[in-house]
């Protein structure tokens, strides 16, 4: 899981800072298309560190829950809450941006 984790995240970034690099064009594209491509390329990585974020959240909790099956109380952490928060920020940022290209913008 952690292998997953770290090369989405790597992926995701290097898919954001520099997609032209990562992904391959055909054909010229006009400056419309291109700015097409790059917000889709964009939506695509930040999806696929949400994805790295909720893999890396329940990894976590499934080893917390395991080592603390006794004492329930333990996970509750402020790394615990972090994750948690960063997860629920991402799952909002997610939505949004769904709602945005289904919007058409």
């Amino acid at each position: 899981m952690s292998v997953v984790v770290v090369t989405a995240f790597a992926m995701s970034g290097l898919a954001f800072t520099i997609p032209l690099a990562v992904r391959r064009i055909a054909r010229p594209l006009s400056t419309a298309e291109l700015a097409d491509f790059l917000r889709g390329q964009r939506v695509a990585a930040t999806f696929l560190a949400y994805l790295a974020g909720v893999t890396l959240a329940l990894g976590w909790q499934g080893i917390w829950a395991v080592e603390t099956k006794r004492e329930p109380k333990a996970m509750r952490t402020a790394f615990s809450l972090a994750l948690n928060t960063l997860l629920l920020l991402g799952g909002l940022t997610v939505f949004v941006l769904g709602l945005s290209i289904a919007a058409g913008r």
